[in-house]
C-alpha cells in the first residue's frame, strides 16, 4: 500500500472526490453523518490510501483556512475491510508531516455523537469535544 496527496479531490485521476462521496453517503445511512449537505468541496486537498493494485480504501479530506490558522478535516473514512490496522492514524501522520513549518495551530473535524467507533478514536487521542448549537432563521416571519 501507499499514500499520496491530492490538492484538488475534484481532479484526482485516482477518483478521491467519488470514493469521498460514496464514504459520506455510507457514513449518512449509519446515521453517522447529517445528508444535507456535503461536508467537502472539490477543490479540497486530501491524503489518500491506496492498494497495489490501485484501488483506494482510505482517505482524509482537508480543507486550510489560512485567515485563521486552521485545518478542518471534512471527512475521514476507511472501507471496512482495512479497518482496525491503523490506516486512519497514518493518514493523520502525513497530514501532520505536511503541516509542518506551516502556521496552521488547529485541526478541526465533525464527529457526529452517535458515532460510537469515533468517539472512541477521539478519546484515544484526548481530543478536545467542542459542543455547537444551531438555529435555523425563518426569513419569512
Amino acid at each position: 500500500m501507499w499514500y499520496y496527496v491530492t490538492k484538488n479531490i475534484n481532479g484526482d485521476p485516482r477518483g478521491a472526490v467519488l470514493y469521498a462521496t460514496k464514504a459520506w453517503i455510507e457514513l449518512c445511512e449509519k446515521g453517522h453523518a447529517n445528508g444535507r449537505w456535503l461536508p467537502f468541496k472539490s477543490s479540497d486537498s486530501a491524503w489518500c490510501a491506496v492498494d497495489f493494485d490501485g484501488q483506494m480504501f482510505g482517505i482524509l479530506v482537508y480543507s486550510l483556512n489560512d485567515d485563521q490558522c486552521k485545518v478542518t478535516i471534512e471527512i475521514g473514512y476507511v472501507s471496512p475491510g482495512h479497518r482496525k490496522k491503523g490506516i486512519y492514524k497514518k493518514l493523520m501522520k502525513h497530514l501532520l508531516y505536511e503541516l509542518q513549518g506551516k502556521p496552521y495551530y488547529t485541526i478541526e473535524s465533525v464527529v457526529y455523537p452517535e458515532n460510537k467507533n469515533m468517539m472512541e478514536i477521539v478519546d484515544k487521542q484526548k481530543r478536545d469535544v467542542l459542543t455547537t448549537t444551531r438555529i435555523n432563521i425563518n426569513h419569512n416571519v
